[in-house]
């Protein structure tokens, strides 16, 4: 049924719809925002439900890519657009999918301004990061990347008052610096093999030399997307005063590019490169998760807590991707679904702790008893106790690295106690802290539609928790694929 409709299309471009008929709204004021927010969110809702038609019309069972579409682009040059999506692309489309459409609930009642630009920034970059996981044209991929990079780019002046020029400055400097190397190496990879067609590519081979200098092309836009060290501050200065969907879409989402450039481009075109980097990329991501477990522990302010917390998981991931091992890179990408959805839900709690009580450190949170429940759940799928998303995902990787080397073995499981024991503390500070009189007063429960954005998140996390075989049969010829052409080759 699939091979009759261009599904891929269609969950692609269908939230540029929804930008086509907010643009045409006129005016300003309550009603025209309320406007805006049903035809953003009617638009996702539809996006979601042809992700999930997507995953039910894919099969597990068969290798290589599917529901492909192919059509002429720029013919002069050989350049098509191309989609087709594997078992980690799709899950990507899906988790997209559905966070945009909580980034949009979430923000319900938060934005007053600026409401019709909001949606419109919103569903382009929905547009662009969709795009950019079904691409197999590496140029084609290289242009939403380019278009995702507008929206965050807008998203973060848009809420930025008396510092919007110097975080306009900033954040262009790191997508110039991301983007000119991105497009260097997709220019070098077309002189050098006349085409830039990811399925050629897969059976072509770039000299050694070649190999190096394009993987490391390559490394620095999908770190800068994922946000390590150095180019955390990216993410840093965000935390400070962006709305929630900004938040979410910046952090749990757009970040999950870099994860993906790296399995889908930089891993299986240049095998021999990555066999050289992969210890160097391990050290380089050991050092980034010790710096923010030590950030982590020196900081008492909840909102460095949630950051410092996002950047240790997402070196976390990158060890498993770099073990090299299938079960590494499984659990990787097992763990990269649910940095999405616990990342989201801390965000939200974040934020709902910060405007309810106006307070920073993380002892104040005590006060709210249902939102106590959903943020110690929330914490405990951060630790990865047995029953959550993480718990599959950190056991994966540590499997991944014992393949790999003891002591890498040692060092991860050492980081994983320390978190542990890290947010233990954190978590006797929401059970057992002090609650300010100034701060009850201003305390209240979550309303529905608090609890109706954290629902979804929590289940997600539940069943990728309690049964995770729909993900890893999905998952298993994808990560199979990489690794056996990893295996063909000597590591030098």
């Amino acid at each position: 049924m699939t091979n009759d409709w261009p599904v891929l299309s269609i969950v692609t471009f269908l939230p540029l719809v929804g930008c086509f008929f907010i643009m045409l709204t006129r005016g300003e004021g309550e009603a025209i925002g309320k406007s805006c927010r049903y035809l953003a969110l009617w638009t996702t809702i539809p996006t979601l439900l042809v992700s999930l038609f997507i995953w039910v019309n894919f099969d597990s069972s068969r290798s290589g890519f599917q529901m492909l579409e192919q059509a002429s682009w720029i013919s002069n040059i050989g350049i098509k657009y191309q989609l087709g999506i594997d078992g980690i692309s799709m899950f990507l489309i899906i988790c997209t999918a559905l966070l945009t459409p909580i980034c949009i609930f979430a923000t319900w009642k938060s934005i007053k301004c600026r409401v019709r630009e909001h949606m419109i920034v919103l569903l382009v970059l929905e547009t662009a990061l969709i795009g950019s996981f079904c691409a197999l044209d590496i140029f084609l991929f290289a242009c939403f990347v380019i278009a995702a990079s507008i929206p965050l780019h807008q998203m973060v002046g848009m809420w930025k008052n008396d510092s919007r020029y110097h975080a306009f400055f900033n954040f262009s400097c790191n997508i110039f610096l991301m983007l000119i190397p991105l497009l260097g190496a997709v220019l070098f990879i077309y002189g050098s093999k006349t085409t830039t067609d990811l399925l050629i590519l897969n059976n072509v081979n770039f000299s050694r030399n070649s190999q190096i200098w394009l993987f490391t092309a390559f490394f620095i836009p999908f770190m800068t997307m994922m946000t390590l060290f150095p180019f955390h501050k990216r993410i840093l200065k965000r935390h400070e005063g962006d709305e929630i969907g900004t938040l979410i879409m910046l952090t749990c989402i757009s970040t999950k590019i870099g994860v993906y450039g790296f399995l889908r481009f930089s891993i299986p075109l240049f095998p021999v490169a990555t066999n050289l980097f992969a210890p160097y990329m391990l050290g380089f991501t050991i050092v980034i998760a010790v710096y923010a477990l030590i950030v982590l522990i020196i900081y008492k302010n909840f909102k460095s807590f949630v950051l410092f917390t996002l950047i240790l998981q997402m070196g976390l991931i990158t060890i498993g991707v770099f073990s090299l091992t299938e079960h590494g890179i499984r659990g990787g990408i097992f763990a990269t679904l649910s940095h999405s959805f616990v990342g989201a839900g801390l965000i939200i709690c974040m934020k709902i702790f910060s405007d309810r009580l106006k307070a920073g450190p993380c002892h104040l949170i005590t006060g709210i008893p249902t939102f106590l429940i959903i943020q110690v759940f929330i914490l405990l799928a951060v630790i990865g106790v047995p029953g959550t998303a993480s718990f599959i995902g950190n056991l994966s990787i540590i499997l991944g690295v014992i393949e790999h080397s003891f002591l890498t073995l040692i060092t991860v499981f050492t980081l994983f106690m320390l978190l542990l024991t890290c947010l233990l503390c954190v978590y006797k500070r929401v059970l057992f802290g002090k609650v300010l009189d100034h701060n009850r007063i201003n305390t209240r429960e979550l309303s529905l539609q608090d609890l109706g954005v954290l629902s979804p998140l929590i289940g997600f996390v539940l069943w990728m928790g309690v049964y995770p075989m729909p993900f890893f049969n999905a998952l298993s010829t994808s990560v199979s694929r990489i690794t056996n052409d990893l295996k063909m080759l000597p590591i030098n």
